[in-house]
């Protein structure tokens, strides 16, 4: 018995011990910890001690709200169900489980104690523009370095320009929106009242017909622009512009300052960047080809000398007639400094295409890599 009771003491002692070395912690060193985790793994630590209970609720690191998956899987039940019934009675499921996820988000951001925040992010379908009010308000008054936000393809929601207006967003580094109405007004305030911004990512969102991206105090470095449809005029003066990615139709841009691009990317039916003058400062080019392969051809015996070009990005549908390989030599005749031939193949390869990629690294290429599809 004695020596029962004397175990259960050391026990005690060493548990007392142990909460001590934990509160004995500076303040920020705990906070900086659960910054670095998930939140729900942050709300975890609140049993370790008294003074860890409701030390989460400070936590400054990044939030991810990422439904998608799971309301994409019953979006695909919802489909698969027979009887009109059972389809409307899963529809139901489906609303109350958004709106109870929906609920559990507004409850964690009410108990949220923190001044900043690094990065939010929400990415699920979403009934309510009410809440999304409250979301990107909440985006604002924690002054969140990295923003994204996607509430599904068929919920469009408008960025609401007010809420920006009544409090200064100067914080905001990244900015990736997906299937968002972003206005004119909209466009210019982050250009214009966000200093620190880096990376603006526009992906099937609807943008102005023209777009102006430059700014006195412009630090823009990454610029994306996918599937935005409504966009017929873009004018990019930037400076710090280091990337810049287009995918869609025929656009008219004018590159009026961009000293310091040199990554590109572009895709789609667009094809006229083989115009432009700051091709020769470009050292790494993606190009989707798999749309209009003969107007890209005829456009690739145009190319002027991609000099500083060290890596190339090719995506492509090989066939039988030779255009896409015809592509490739243009490409690679106009690259004399290429070192890096990453090629993405759909369809099958086919004879003549597999001669010419071992002839490739015949050539000396630092590396070339192949992925067909």
């Amino acid at each position: 018995m004695m020596q029962i009771a004397w175990d259960d003491n050391k026990q005690k002692r060493r548990k007392a011990y142990d909460e001590d070395v934990i509160n004995q912690l500076p303040y920020g060193i705990p906070v900086a910890i659960l910054s670095k985790l998930a939140i729900d793994e942050a709300a975890r630590t609140s049993i370790l001690s008294r003074k860890w209970r409701h030390l989460w609720t400070f936590f400054g690191g990044t939030l991810e709200f990422d439904g998608s998956l799971i309301m994409k899987d019953m979006k695909k039940d919802i489909k698969k169900a027979s009887g009109r019934q059972l389809q409307m009675a899963m529809e139901i499921m489906y609303d109350a489980e958004r709106q109870t996820y929906t609920n559990w988000i507004n409850e964690l951001l009410t108990s949220l104690k923190c001044s900043t925040l690094q990065a939010l992010k929400f990415w699920f379908n979403v009934g309510s523009r009410c809440d999304i009010d409250k979301w990107v308000g909440f985006a604002i008054q924690k002054k969140v370095q990295k923003l994204e936000l996607y509430f599904g393809h068929s919920f469009q929601y408008v960025l609401p320009l007010h809420l920006f207006k009544d409090a200064r967003f100067n914080s905001l580094c990244v900015l990736r929106l997906k299937s968002i109405t972003v206005t004119k007004g909209m466009l210019e305030y982050f250009m214009c009242c966000c200093p620190l911004l880096e990376m603006i990512s526009l992906v099937n969102s609807v943008v102005p017909e023209t777009m102006e991206v430059s700014g006195p105090s412009l630090n823009l470095k990454c610029l994306e622009l996918v599937r935005c449809w409504e966009l017929r005029n873009l004018e990019i003066s930037a400076d710090n512009l280091e990337s810049f990615k287009y995918y869609g139709p025929h656009l008219d841009i004018e590159f009026k300052s961009v000293p310091s691009l040199v990554e590109a990317t572009f895709g789609g039916s667009y094809v006229e960047f083989i115009r432009e003058s700051f091709l020769s400062q470009i050292k790494m080019l993606k190009l989707d080809i798999t749309q209009n392969v003969p107007e890209v051809i005829y456009r690739f015996t145009q190319l002027p000398e991609l000099k500083n070009l060290k890596h190339l990005e090719l995506v492509a549908c090989v066939n039988d007639d030779g255009i896409t390989l015809n592509a490739f030599a243009l490409l690679l005749k106009a690259s004399p400094s290429l070192r890096r031939f990453t090629l993405k193949v759909f369809i099958s390869l086919y004879p003549c295409f597999c001669f010419s990629y071992q002839h490739l690294r015949n050539k000396g290429f630092d590396c070339v890599r192949c992925c067909c599809f």
